[in-house]
């Protein structure tokens, strides 16, 4: 870094340490300038500066921080420079120059970066040239450099082959753009007169001659042909003539050139200047020159390698395709042609001026020439989907103009502006004119050139519009239903209907939240709500039921956190249906009266109730002989009519009512229910008076009538018999096979079932010598030997077993085979 720039970042570090310095002192600051100005609103305090003097302070430090980054502003923001200075485009050297010399010379400042490397190359390609640089100083403006162009030792310059040298320095630098310069160096034609190289070797030179050649034949050239001029008008030869190393004879030839007065070729047809378009390939015809004189010849004085003249002709031509955007040197081209003759001694020279006009055959070049991308359907309007670079590679630079070309589903989508591409309005997912185009928009941007003719260039723009779920489910119609209390399971109660504004329309699922016990069941994808269970209207009347729908739609990638969710309260009415019928309790009621009961004195009350009505209505249906009773509602009377005889009793003392118990609902009998109350009445005769009576006595049949009482009971199911019955038979030979294992322990069965001692005992009396060991018989020890009793069966027989056929047990004889029933 050079010392300037070392001086800004510390004159910038001083403003910063100067405001945060204020910065830390300003509780202080603050502190006392509210004492002082208590003091000074009070008129205690005299001198108010201090305060002021901090404040100043401040807004002097903020001042001079601004004013350092507005100074430095453009040393901090922009990179380096390069200048090249003393740089001359020309030089020349003569063909002889000897290795070292010097061509040129220029200086390099350097800016706010340092030189990383400089390169020359040259045109025609060639190793004869090198370049040397060096740091001569550095100030606060920037550092300084040398830089000398020297001839390295493989050089060998020779005008007759490579006149001229094009030769390319660039300067590469840190931190800023490389640097390109251009020196033409012309070789210079060094007229020597030399013998030939073989002529003045020690050996000399060999000619063979024919024997018949004729005199004044050409022999052999001594000199090279020299540049005549007034300095060569004689030449002297000394001559000497051997035969076999003898010297026949010596002399002296003295040549003197005698002047020949010569006019110069006159140029008569020189066109000034030369106008030829580029890209027209080598040997393009670019015009032609002619001069008066005898065999006259035609070369360019100074070397240009991008023409040619004919030397006889004089006809000018391309010696390379031109084109101007690789080379914009070309535009201008000063020709000096020089007309001679044979002698070389008279010439003329002229100058023709060859314009290179561009040619607009280029097309602009875009960056990018093609752009894909997704973006999602939220992106807002005037947002910049890229930028778009463009430049005209033509030598002439025209302008470009841009036009977004859309198809019919882009159109004024985007729009172009500031070199880029941006979104001109909404891009909306959520349509299925897009979704048959696979959520794609396609447009291409078109650059035209102002060159004639115009070239185009286009930029396909193919953009992918992802999803993005944006609207929430929104619940339609009604939200009350109504349903019977007698509808079966599964019964369709009503459907729930909701849309959802995002792509895919209407994808929701539905569930009922909070449904706890279970009496509704929604299907997920119709939103039809059915019942679970039985319903009962007594019970529960209406249903609160919170409905959930959520959107099956996400974003690009799924995320169950962006399905959006909408709740919805709807209402279930339980429509009352007369199912249950009224119910007495007691109902069976049992009153004692005497016959001359007043008839307005209630008897009893019947306590019916009805959870499907409120109203009941009461009837006396049986057991009312004579009519001596009557019902008001739920409390039955008499009539106080009853009649008793003591030679005979008209009406009978006991009375089973039976009162008819109904609900009122509406006028269909079809669904009103009944009940039936018994209410037995015993009546006491209470005998005032003999009534007299006409009315024979009446014989009354028995009128017998049945009540049927409905009782709850169970009743399992079929398979819960059978279930039942295979459980408790399985139960019964368990209980016996255990019965049996017990049994068989005891004493008193094997009093019954002596087989196993038998058996057992015929193991212990086995004659083996196994057996013998295992009682320990044998080699024992003899004090406590014993004499053991063998019995007959168990010399013979040594097992026992059952018969699989007849199940009965025999004895056998493992050793040979015999078997005895038991």
């Amino acid at each position: 870094m050079s010392s300037r720039g070392r001086l800004q970042w510390l004159v910038l570090v001083g403003q910063f340490c100067l405001v945060l310095l204020h910065l830390v002192t300003q509780p202080y600051l603050k502190s006392s300038g509210r004492r002082t100005a208590t003091k000074w609103e009070l008129g205690l305090l005299d001198n108010p500066l201090p305060f002021l003097g901090a404040w100043m302070m401040a807004a002097l430090s903020c001042l001079g921080l601004l004013l350092t980054v507005v100074v430095f502003e453009r040393d901090i923001r922009v990179g380096g420079q390069i200048i090249v200075d003393s740089f001359d485009s020309t030089a020349a050297v003569p063909e002889n120059s000897p290795p070292g010399t010097r061509i040129s010379e220029f200086r390099i400042i350097v800016y706010n970066s340092l030189i990383a490397q400089i390169t020359i190359s040259s045109v025609p390609k060639s190793e004869f040239f090198q370049i040397i640089w060096r740091k001569t100083r550095e100030t606060d403006d920037g550092i300084y450099f040398n830089a000398e162009i020297f001839l390295n030792n493989h050089a060998s310059l020779d005008h007759e082959k490579t006149p001229m040298y094009v030769l390319t320095i660039s300067i590469i630098a840190y931190n800023t753009n490389s640097l390109k310069e251009q020196l033409r160096l012309y070789v210079l034609d060094v007229h020597d007169v030399r013998c030939g190289v073989q002529f003045q070797s020690p050996g000399g030179a060999t000619v063979n001659v024919l024997e018949t050649a004729v005199p004044l034949s050409k022999i052999y050239t001594i000199v090279t042909a020299p540049t005549f001029s007034e300095n060569f008008t004689n030449f002297k030869l000394y001559i000497a003539v051997t035969e076999n190393t003898v010297t026949v004879c010596t002399g002296v030839v003295t040549i003197v050139v005698t002047p020949v007065r010569h006019w110069p070729p006159v140029f008569t047809s020189v066109p000034s200047t030369v106008s030829i378009p580029e890209n027209q390939g080598p040997e393009f015809y670019v015009t032609k020159v002619s001069a008066n004189g005898e065999k006259v010849h035609y070369h360019l004085a100074t070397f240009h390698p991008s023409f040619k003249i004919g030397e006889d002709t004089g006809i000018i031509k391309t010696s390379f395709n031109l084109d101007l955007d690789q080379d914009p040197g070309l535009a201008v081209n000063l020709l000096v042609i020089v007309a001679y003759d044979d002698s070389y001694l008279y010439s003329s020279a002229t100058n023709v001026t060859v314009y290179v006009t561009d040619v607009n055959n280029n097309s602009p070049v875009c960056t990018p020439p093609i752009f894909v991308t997704e973006i999602p359907e939220t992106t807002p309007v005037g947002s910049t989907l890229f930028e778009l670079l463009c430049s005209d590679p033509d030598h002439s630079n025209t302008t470009l103009s841009y036009t977004i070309v859309p198809n019919d589903n882009s159109q004024f989508k985007f729009k172009y502006g500031d070199h880029s591409v941006k979104v001109n309005e909404s891009l909306d997912y959520d349509s299925a004119a897009l979704a048959a185009l696979d959520f794609r928009y396609t447009a291409v941007v078109t650059v035209v050139d102002s060159g004639l003719p115009p070239q185009t260039t286009t930029v396909s723009l193919l953009v992918t519009v992802t999803q993005v779920n944006e609207f929430p489910p929104i619940f339609h119609g009604t939200r009350v239903f109504s349903v019977s209390e007698n509808s079966a399971v599964n019964t369709r109660v009503g459907v729930v209907n909701a849309t959802d504004a995002d792509w895919v329309y209407n994808d929701l699922r539905f569930t009922i939240v909070g449904h706890d016990p279970p009496t509704f069941y929604i299907h997920p994808f119709t939103g039809e709500i059915n019942t679970l269970v039985p319903l009962d209207f007594e019970r529960v009347d209406t249903y609160a039921l919170t409905i959930q729908a959520v959107d099956m739609n996400y974003d690009v990638v799924f995320d169950s956190f962006q399905q959006r969710t909408s709740y919805a309260q709807y209402v279930v009415n339980v429509k009352n249906v007369n199912d249950i019928p009224p119910i007495c309790d007691p109902p069976y009621y049992k009153e004692t009266i005497y016959s001359t009961r007043a008839a307005n004195i209630p008897i009893t009350t019947l306590s019916c109730t009805d959870r499907d009505s409120e109203q009941l209505a009461y009837r006396i249906v049986g057991g009312n002989i004579n009519s001596r009773f009557t019902s008001r509602g739920s409390t039955l009377f008499s009539r106080n009519a009853f009649s008793y005889n003591m030679d005979g009793i008209y009406d009978p003392t006991t009375y089973e009512l039976l009162i008819q118990v109904s609900d009122v609902v509406d006028t269909d009998s079809q669904l009103q229910l009944t009940t039936t109350a018994i209410v037995i009445v015993h009546v006491i005769p209470w005998i005032t008076t003999v009534p007299t009576t006409n009315t024979l006595p009446t014989t009354r049949t028995a009128v017998h009538k049945m009540v049927t009482v409905l009782e709850k009971y169970w009743k399992p199911e079929s398979w819960f018999v059978v279930l039942l019955t295979v459980v408790a038979a399985l139960a019964a030979v368990a209980l016996a096979t255990l019965l049996w294992s017990c049994l068989a322990r005891t004493s008193w069965y094997k009093r019954i079932f002596p087989q196993g001692e038998v058996s057992q005992q015929l193991l212990q009396d086995s004659p083996l010598p196994e057996a013998a060991a295992q009682k320990g018989i044998g080699n024992g020890d003899t004090k406590n030997k014993e004499l053991v009793t063998k019995s007959p069966l168990s010399l013979q027989f040594d097992g026992r077993a059952v018969d699989s056929n007849t199940g009965r047990h025999y004895l056998f004889n493992s050793m040979t085979g015999t078997r005895r029933w038991m």
